[in-house]
């Protein structure tokens, strides 16, 4: 992979380490982390939906929740399958690389023999 391909793809992944035997383990701990986020919200939300009830504004909890609330949890899901899709083109793309440098290799190997 070329050094600019390569600078193009950490910038794509982020703060993923682009060692491609642990970005399976870093993106499922990535994925347990917005599991968490998203159990975190969702006990923020109920709480905050049963004070409003209590005072009989189920309305304006529900308002609250939905405005303030969801676009976290709904952004932090959308860049989970963001950073999902990328690195799965990485390594598609790491182990078509692979493939055609061991083709070129056996095809190098054959003529020089």
């Amino acid at each position: 992979m070329t050094p600019e391909r390569r600078r193009e793809w950490s910038s794509k992944l982020g703060r993923f380490l682009m060692n491609p035997e642990s970005l399976e383990v870093q993106l499922a701990a990535s994925k347990r982390v917005v599991a968490a986020l998203t159990g975190v919200v969702a006990l923020i939300a109920s709480i905050i939906v049963a004070i409003f009830t209590a005072f009989g504004r189920l309305d304006i909890g529900l308002v609250v929740v939905g405005f303030i609330l969801l676009p976290i949890v709904a952004s932090a899901w959308m860049g989970q399958m963001r950073r999902s899709r990328n690195v799965s083109a990485y390594l598609r793309e790491l182990g078509q690389e692979r493939a055609t440098s061991a083709s070129a290799a056996e095809r190098n190997g054959r003529e020089a023999g």
